[in-house]
């Protein structure tokens, strides 16, 4: 037994150290990948053990967490931090990925999120990713990169300054072009007094592109909504639609944003004249509780019972944790039709069982 122990964990030791934590962007989905690296490497391994080794007692609070039936307390999240071995930046990382998915207030999760950015700079090491970080992490670096390709553009940074809407300062305006030198984005045309845009790509790793993607979106939408004030509506096209469908449909809108958003970038490089920056955002995201099918096992397996078992099992989780109640229903679906379905309403926590 202790040596079980001692080797699952080892395995959680090498997991971290593979995978460092600050190279996620979401506490559950680590410590599930945690769970599943050691699994993967160490037979008969289960969530009670990786309760134990987390910390806990010898109880199932780790499944409970992962599954989202439990929620990740900070109080917990120490627990995890000394059980994953995470120390100094890591440590202080994950807690900040616990502070920020609890986080219901908008103000406090940017400034958490703000921590986190701060945090990733840290254990950047090479300085073309901190750079990539720093570009994709202010809002009006890719501003600053446009303003420059318009036709009255010149190099004084006071006068880019003055392009930027909403404001920003001269210092900030020369630092933005420096960064812009560095990653290659641009680069000086002196005998015609103006910076010419390069081809270039985004050559930092994923992990940097994954965070600082997330803060520049963060900020854009931000202008979106502040626009709505500080724009005329001449000047700005502001609409929305809530619509209901499938999961087929979802697919399909975001591979006809994805056709229009080609479209319009071929069509906006063939315009001869560039007088204007302009932002164009486009969300789509769900905004009711994703429903949860689960079919049950066709009748005739060997062990269909215990396969009853599981998928009622997790069902009950979700209502009430009574397993008298699972019981129940395994005693009434001894033998269902072979295409019975099982249907979990998640809004209504109800169960419907359909027959054919």
């Amino acid at each position: 037994m202790t040596l079980g122990y001692n080797t699952s964990k080892k395995l959680i030791r090498q997991f971290v150290e593979e995978y460092p934590v600050t190279g996620s962007l979401d506490c559950i989905q680590y410590v599930e990948k945690a769970y599943t690296y050691v699994k993967e490497r160490k037979e008969g391994y289960s969530y009670i053990q990786f309760s134990i080794d987390m910390g806990f007692s010898a109880t199932n609070i780790m499944h409970q967490i992962i599954r989202g039936y439990r929620k990740l307390t900070l109080k917990a999240a120490k627990k995890l931090t000394a059980g994953l071995n995470l120390t100094g930046t890591q440590r202080k990382y994950f807690e900040a990925l616990v502070e920020y998915r609890n986080e219901t207030i908008a103000v406090k999760r940017d400034e958490i999120f703000g921590r986190l950015v701060e945090l990733k700079r840290g254990v950047l090491h090479d300085e073309k990713d901190q750079e990539w970080l720093d570009f994709f992490a202010m809002w009006y670096h890719p501003i600053v990169a446009k303003i420059l390709e318009l036709d009255q553009a010149n190099t004084d940074p006071k006068w880019v300054a003055s392009q930027v809407q909403p404001p920003i300062t001269e210092d900030q305006a020369k630092e933005s072009i420096e960064l812009l030198m560095k990653l290659g984005i641009v680069e000086l045309d002196e005998e015609a007094n103006r910076y010419r845009p390069k081809e270039f790509s985004v050559s930092s790793g994923h992990e940097v592109t994954g965070i600082g993607f997330i803060r520049y979106h963060q900020r854009m939408i931000e202008l979106a909504k502040d626009s709505i004030t500080r724009v005329t509506a001449e000047e700005r096209d502001i609409s929305s639609i809530t619509f209901s469908c499938d999961r087929e449909s979802i697919g399909e809108v975001k591979k006809m944003i994805h056709e229009f958003n080609e479209k319009l970038q071929a069509h906006l490089e063939s315009v001869p004249k560039k007088k204007d920056v302009v932002q164009l955002n486009i969300q789509l995201f769900p905004v009711s509780k994703k429903s949860e099918e689960y079919r049950l096992p066709q009748t005739g397996s060997a062990n269909h019972q215990n396969q009853y078992y599981r998928v009622l099992t997790q069902l009950a989780t979700k209502l009430s944790s009574n397993l008298s109640f699972v019981m129940a229903l395994i005693s009434f679906l001894e033998a269902p039709p072979s295409s019975s379905k099982c249907f979990w309403c998640a809004t209504e926590s109800t169960l419907t069982f359909t027959f054919p």
